[in-house]
């Protein structure tokens, strides 16, 4: 959850710099809906990892 939460935080402060330095017309609404966007997808996505990708343990002959 704090991994989720951390990426969706960088997700904000990316799109806000990057539209501050590249004079994009991004109003706060929409950095804002990408942001809980990429935070959805993030949290399933970490999800599928711990579920999917768990460490096989080796068995013994």
């Amino acid at each position: 959850m704090i991994a989720t939460i951390a990426d969706a935080g960088l997700v904000f402060v990316m799109l806000w710099m990057i539209s501050e330095l590249a004079n994009w017309t991004l109003e706060f609404s929409v950095i804002l809906l990408i942001t809980v966007l990429a935070g959805i997808f993030e949290y399933f996505f970490h999800i599928w990892l711990l579920r999917d990708h768990q460490p096989v343990k080796k068995q013994q002959a």
